[in-house]
């Protein structure tokens, strides 16, 4: 390459990255005239133009500086940005530096004159975030599953529960990837067993990953979606798949159905408001009992028994002593 061609990339490169530049200072960094500079201005300007609508060459008259200024309804806004950084920062799901890195790159998408104030809004949480304990990067994991997942490979992993010592070999047929409450879960179905439902794995307990040749197949017509999938899931415990009937005595039924997506209003009186739900069995327990009173599970008969016999257990504990 020669030093022209240099010269173009390292300036457009700089303002690609949401950096700006003098014309005096460039040209004496590459030891040119300020006159040459501007030639090289003039063609960032026109490939901008060609090769990114809604971006253009802009200049500080006041500072003397060149600047990238984009058009936002091209680009993320810089309210909506804001709002991403705030909800990524929220999920606490990656470790301090790693986070930090993150918001830089965002934060460079946004157009200069907001920059400087999603940085101030969102500089003390940012100073002061602190990230999962044990917290380690997953990126390379996330990729390589998400990989075995589009290819429908077979995986072999070694994965570490939390109270045990060591990691345990499991070969599992990966078929998504849900971010839930802190933690990244691959989900997958055991290759070696025949169930009905997946399981949830948390990413950041897997040690080690090996995608194998041995691929295998998912039906179109029970294609593995992970929406369909989070519907129904709670605290990412999977079990068997239910259609419950359960009684409301609450102050807020929509939060109800916002915290359970597959929840429908069937009736609605004095009594309470009463729902029908389709969801998977272990996670929803755990919901249904943190709603104290509130809530009376009546079918079916045998998930309505789990849940008095769990309730009694409690009272056993909290009993008159």
């Amino acid at each position: 390459m020669n030093k022209q061609n240099i010269r173009l990339l390292t300036l457009f490169d700089k303002l690609k990255s949401g950096k700006f530049f003098r014309k005096s200072d460039e040209a004496t960094r590459f030891n040119v005239s300020e006159k040459t500079i501007q030639r090289d201005i003039d063609d960032i300007r026109e490939y901008l133009g060609i090769e990114y609508p809604g971006s253009y060459l802009d200049f500080n008259r006041k500072e003397k500086y060149y600047f990238i200024n984009r058009q936002e309804s091209k680009y993320i806004s810089s309210q909506e940005l804001l709002a991403v950084v705030k909800i990524l920062m929220d999920s606490r799901a990656f470790p301090k530096e790693e986070m930090h890195q993150i918001i830089d790159r965002l934060l460079d998408l946004s157009v200069n004159e907001n920059k400087k104030l999603i940085e101030s809004i969102i500089s003390n949480e940012k100073y002061l975030y602190e990230s999962l304990q044990n917290s380690k990067s997953i990126f390379e994991t996330l990729w390589e599953l998400g990989k075995s997942i589009d290819t429908k490979n077979v995986i072999q992993v070694s994965y570490k529960k939390e109270n045990e010592d060591l990691a345990k070999t499991k070969m599992l047929k990966p078929v998504g990837l849900i971010f839930s409450e802190f933690y990244f879960y691959l989900i997958a179905y055991e290759a070696n067993e025949d169930l009905d439902f997946p399981k949830t794995y948390r990413v950041d307990r897997i040690e080690d990953i090996t995608i194998l040749p041995t691929k295998f197949k998912v039906p179109y017509s029970d294609r593995f979606q992970e929406g369909e999938f989070k519907k129904r899931v709670q605290f990412m415990y999977s079990g068997e798949l239910l259609h419950i009937k359960f009684r409301y005595t609450g102050w807020s039924p929509q939060a109800i159905l916002d915290r359970l997506p597959t929840a429908k209003i069937i009736q609605q009186d004095v009594t309470g408001v009463y729902f029908t739900a389709e969801v998977f069995g272990e996670g929803i327990k755990m919901w249904l009992l943190s709603q104290a009173e509130y809530i009376e599970v009546l079918e079916p008969a045998h998930f309505r028994e789990t849940i008095a016999q769990t309730i009694r257990k409690i009272h056993d504990l909290y009993g008159e002593q």
